[in-house]
């Protein structure tokens, strides 16, 4: 692990005291963070990471309005359009990447809600390079939009008490960057006894099955492998955002080189 996303509200669980304590201890081990601080300034703060001569910059939000940072308390970093707008745009011609995370709180359908797809490409227009959504346990669909990958929910991961008679499915989103290009790949996962595993065989076909059939509305679903080469294109009327294009390719490691 490089980076850890504080955006949960549980990070405010032990309060004040505790969210420090926390800071500090991924500050002293070397940790990258994001989504949380002592006050609003330091919670909205992007986390950039330099991985092979790349600038990959992080941000996060949560849906929720409790738990915020604000001023100079401490907190979460708390969805706000205009934060999320200024936060891309103060940061975008500084990195070569930008990835953004939401963290939603509502309970969600298979088919991600038009309120998620608003929110989602917002970013992307915005500059942002892959839109990661998270925590609720529905898995969701996944699309490219602008030549950029959003992933609408991967679900909640690991949670609960271990147990062996429970077994979730959900995903990870493994992307790979290098010139000028994009590798995304969807790994399904299941987790067993509170534990994840990479799925194989008849359950790994199903998870991705299920995926692909809530994203075939979209108007380009994102494949379960696929290389995006993204080249420069005129910028439509009035788009004053970074020009962007996308071409997809066979997903061989042949097609794809210099991964971070």
């Amino acid at each position: 692990m490089d980076i850890v996303d504080l955006s949960s509200e549980n990070t405010m669980t032990f309060g004040a005291q505790g969210l420090v304590e926390t800071l500090e201890t991924l500050d002293s081990h070397g940790m990258y963070r994001v989504g949380a601080g002592r006050n609003e300034r330091e919670a909205r703060r992007p986390e950039i990471l330099d991985v092979k001569g790349q600038r990959i910059a992080y941000l996060s939000y949560n849906q929720a309005d409790f738990a915020q940072a604000h001023g100079e308390v401490g907190g979460i970093n708390t969805l706000a359009k205009q934060h999320l707008v200024e936060d891309i745009r103060a940061i975008r011609a500084e990195v070569d990447w930008l990835v953004v995370n939401y963290r939603w709180q509502a309970d969600l359908s298979e088919e991600p809600a038009e309120w998620q797809t608003n929110l989602a490409r917002l970013a992307i227009d915005q500059g942002a390079d892959v839109v990661v959504g998270h925590h609720p346990q529905q898995l969701q669909g996944t699309e490219i939009y602008r030549g950029r990958p959003i992933a609408y929910s991967l679900g909640d991961f690991v949670f609960g008490e271990p147990s062996d008679h429970v077994s979730d499915q959900t995903a990870l989103l493994q992307v790979s960057l290098g010139d000028r290009q994009m590798k995304v790949e969807l790994l399904p996962i299941v987790v067993r006894s509170g534990q994840p595993h990479q799925a194989v065989g008849a359950e790994a076909a199903a998870i991705l099955q299920k995926i692909r059939a809530v994203s075939e509305p979209f108007p380009v679903p994102m494949e379960p492998v696929m290389v995006l080469d993204i080249r420069p294109e005129a910028p439509a009327a009035g788009d004053a955002h970074r020009p962007r294009g996308l071409v997809c390719r066979p997903s061989g490691e042949h097609a794809y080189r210099d991964q971070p």
